[in-house]
């Protein structure tokens, strides 16, 4: 019984702090954790997006790591590209082979 409480504990915190992962058609090998994110991927394929709004407009871009609320928000094609931070790359849409860490 105790075991039980442990386990439902853990799956409402990790949905706190996640939230929900509302993505669109997504394709395989796919990570979407946040509100929005991934929203508009059609046929990116191995994306990690972690945060609210990160990569919500990312259609195509593949091979992307995003972390941070709103990174790689306008991202659309751009692929090979790892933002961390919040809004970092945000104004990016089809440029690859980025490295962007930090706040804007």
């Amino acid at each position: 019984m105790k075991t039980m409480i442990v386990i439902c504990s853990v799956v409402l915190v990790l949905a706190v702090f996640t939230g929900i992962a509302v993505a669109g058609t997504e394709a395989p090998l796919n990570t979407f954790y946040g509100d929005g994110a991934g929203y508009s991927n059609t046929d990116g394929l191995y994306g990690t997006f972690i945060g609210a709004f990160c990569a919500e407009f990312n259609t195509t871009g593949s091979n992307n790591t995003f972390v941070g609320f709103a990174a790689g928000d306008s991202n659309t094609t751009g692929s090979w590209n790892t933002f961390l931070g919040s809004y970092a790359g945000y104004t990016n849409t089809t440029s690859a082979y980025n490295a962007f860490i930090g706040y804007y």
